[in-house]
């Protein structure tokens, strides 16, 4: 009887697809191993993965904890227990009280029902979560994270993305990820895949060397000659863009971003202080001149002679 043993398969990268935590590239049936911004190869989906590892049931599209798809849908996921779930409970993660079939009938606390699928999804009331929000949105009606559009890494709705994926995409003033141009030029922009020369009323960054937020350039230089819509101009003549800050669910303010380089927060420094000496300098000239003043025009003594 010959022995038996176990031939390792090896699967391409071309089917599997390669990921990292930027970047979701992997095919169906696969999942993400990798845990920061370099890329790894995807591995199969399985019993042996972990709470926070996730299957894509569709290209470039994780689903939270599933170990195993059919057709697009997630049909096992991961579960662990704590202290929202009952001890040695057979339900999935998330779920208070399931039938045999696992199918969940209450959610625990911070978790809200699929009634399509009967499971568990992670409940949300605000619009991102430092530990969710990477490729998704938190949709108000339902409480539920939701995909971002396909490509999107930080969105705000399924048409609303704040960055997109900046290998193969280029993130629009209205929110759009449209294809990314190879090898811009100076004073040029990114329309569509497609390279265009920089004027006013752009939708995406134009090609201004170091200087961002452009609109069109200096000419010859690394600096902004007009701003995008959504930027202006501080004293220095820096693009600076709004930034949306969140309060409350659906309320946003908005504020100038005015975070700056090192380097130039050292000059602005600097240029504070050397402002504050000569302001100091010209105060203290302006008061010897008065006590200067006043002493000419005081009448003065005879000097007194001793023989």
């Amino acid at each position: 009887m010959k022995d038996t043993f176990c031939m390792p398969i090896i699967i391409p990268s071309q089917v599997s697809g390669t990921c990292s935590i930027i970047e979701w590239g992997c095919n169906v049936g696969f999942y993400c191993p990798s845990a920061d911004i370099n890329l790894m190869q995807c591995l199969p989906c399985g019993e042996d993965m972990k709470i926070g590892d996730s299957c894509y049931c569709v290209d470039n599209i994780p689903t939270q904890n599933c170990i195993k798809c059919v057709d697009g849908q997630c049909t096992k996921l991961l579960y662990e227990h704590n202290d929202h779930t009952k001890p040695y409970s057979k339900c999935l993660h998330g779920c208070y009280e399931c039938d045999d079939d696992q199918k969940c009938i209450q959610c625990a606390q911070t978790f809200v029902l699929d009634y399509a699928t009967h499971t568990c999804d992670n409940k949300c009331d605000k619009i991102h979560d430092c530990d969710t929000s990477l490729g998704s949105f938190c949709n108000f009606e339902t409480h539920k994270y939701t995909a971002c559009a396909a490509g999107c890494l930080i969105c705000r709705s399924m048409t609303l993305c704040d960055l997109c994926e900046q290998s193969n995409y280029v993130t629009t003033i209205t929110g759009e990820c449209t294809p990314k141009c190879e090898d811009l030029k100076h004073n040029q922009y990114c329309r569509d895949g497609k390279a265009e020369a920089c004027r006013a009323g752009i939708t995406s960054e134009c090609m201004c060397g170091e200087a961002h937020e452009c609109s069109e350039c200096v000419e010859n230089q690394n600096q902004c000659l007009t701003c995008l819509e959504y930027a202006s101009k501080d004293e220095d003549g820096i693009c600076l863009r709004k930034q949306i800050v969140e309060l409350e669910p659906q309320q946003h303010s908005v504020e100038q971003y005015t975070e700056k380089s090192g380097a130039r927060l050292i000059f602005s420094t600097s240029i504070g202080i050397i402002v504050s000496i000569a302001v100091l300098t010209i105060c203290i000239g302006v008061v010897a001149y008065n006590f200067a003043k006043k002493d000419r025009k005081a009448p003065r003594v005879p000097g007194m002679t001793i023989n």
